[in-house]
This record gives C-alpha cells, sequence and structure tokens, in this order.
C-alpha cells in the first residue's frame, strides 16, 4: 500500500529544518519536496497568497521549475498566475516586506470582494488539482528522495550477515540474485 504524505511527517520535519538552515545541502530531489511541498502545506493552511507571503523570491520561482519537473505545469502556471498579482512580477526576499507589499496590494483594490474572489479562484483552481499534486509529490518521495533498495542489495546485506543462513539459502539465493 502506497505511503501517505503524513506518514512521511518525522522525515519532512528534518527536511524543513535542513532546507532553513543548510539549503545548499539538499539534493535536487530534496529541493522538490521541500518546495513542492511548503507550497502545498501552505497553499491549504491560507490559500496560495500564503504560499507567496512566506516564500522567498528565489524559492518560489524555483518552485515553479520543480512543479514542472514534476509534470504539474497547470499547477505552474497557477502559481505564475498569482504571482502576477505583485508588481512587475517580483516581490522582496525580506518576510516582512513581502507581508507589507501583500498588504498594500490587498488594499490598493477599492473592491475588496473583487480581489477576494481572485484570489478565490486562484485557490479553487489549485485545490481541483491538488490530488495530482500529492500523488506526483509521493511519488517522487518514493523514487527519488528514498529509493528502494533492489532486492539484490537486500541478499547481499542478509548473506554478510547471516553467514549460517547463506549455507541453508545459498542456491534459491543465487538463483534469485542471478535473476536481478
Amino acid at each position: 500500500m502506497a505511503k501517505k504524505l503524513l506518514e512521511y511527517q518525522v522525515e519532512w520535519e528534518k527536511l524543513v529544518e535542513q532546507g532553513n538552515s543548510k539549503y545548499n545541502t539538499l539534493t535536487h530531489a530534496q529541493r522538490v519536496w521541500l518546495n513542492v511541498g511548503s507550497l502545498h502545506a501552505l497553499a491549504c493552511n491560507g490559500g496560495l497568497a500564503s504560499f507567496f507571503v512566506n516564500t522567498k523570491e528565489e524559492r518560489y520561482k524555483e518552485t515553479i521549475d520543480n512543479l514542472r519537473t514534476l509534470r504539474l505545469a497547470p499547477i505552474a502556471a497557477i502559481v505564475e498566475e498569482v504571482s502576477s498579482l505583485f508588481p512587475e512580477k517580483a516581490q522582496p526576499n525580506n518576510i516582512r516586506e513581502r507581508s507589507n507589499l501583500w498588504t498594500a496590494i490587498h488594499s490598493e483594490n477599492e473592491e475588496e470582494a473583487w480581489f477576494l474572489t481572485l484570489l478565490d479562484t486562484f485557490d479553487q483552481r489549485y485545490f481541483a488539482q491538488s490530488q495530482q499534486l500529492e500523488a506526483k509529490l509521493l511519488r517522487h518521495i518514493a523514487r527519488k528522495v528514498f529509493p528502494p533498495t533492489k532486492i539484490k542489495d537486500k541478499i547481499q546485506t542478509y548473506m554478510r550477515e547471516n553467514p549460517l543462513a547463506y549455507g541453508l539459502l545459498a542456491i534459491p539465493i543465487l538463483l534469485l540474485w542471478a535473476l536481478f
């Protein structure tokens, strides 16, 4: 049975901690998980606006690339559309400045209901595809971040750790080993 995102919670917390302190030490696979996972977590916790207020510019641009890596171009397009709400499609790297900018953008819209409806529309479009995002992110985590150990490696480890079993199971193990 396939794992759920919640079942990776311990690993996720370690990844977030490492990403916050030593982002450059993460592998590409870990960065994809961190960026796309952060997008999803923030969107679930406050909509796509939350992602932009809480994410540095270089990270959200990398997140867009990561979405494309996972073949989630429609979601990448939605994230790009939301980014267009920021002047010149750029946002400050300081969270306080981003928050102030978002507040200014929000308050500049005299018809606040229209602006909130627009944000709601982006969120609805995102959540309509969020199951696909979760499935592809889980597949990425399972295959790239925690790739399965080949049976050949498991057999070799078992034989090293259990020398008596080697004599008893040598023939079937060697046959399996030869197949892989």
